[in-house]
């Protein structure tokens, strides 16, 4: 019964946060010619994302603009930073 309980708890929760998610299109998406691997934001503001090709774009008006901020020969799986800096 106790594991039946946090079962129903933890799908309750799980479904609270993706109703909570809100998922919008950007037609301006960093110019990736590999595969855009993941995407991390602070805020709703600044974010950046890695891709297969090296590369990291980094956002400061919400996804509207990307600059690419660094290049490399590796390839980027994922992507977190702690703060701004």
């Amino acid at each position: 019964m106790k594991k039946l309980l946090i079962a129903a708890l933890i799908c309750g929760f799980l479904a609270q946060m993706e109703a909570q998610s809100v998922w919008n299109y950007l037609p301006n998406a960093p110019d990736s010619n590999g595969r855009i691997d993941d995407v991390f934001f602070l805020n709703s503001q600044l974010g950046w994302s890695a891709d297969s090709g090296g590369r990291i774009f980094k956002t400061t008006d919400g996804g509207a603009t990307w600059e690419n901020v660094y290049s490399t020969n590796s390839y980027f799986r994922c992507i977190e930073f702690l703060d701004e800096n």
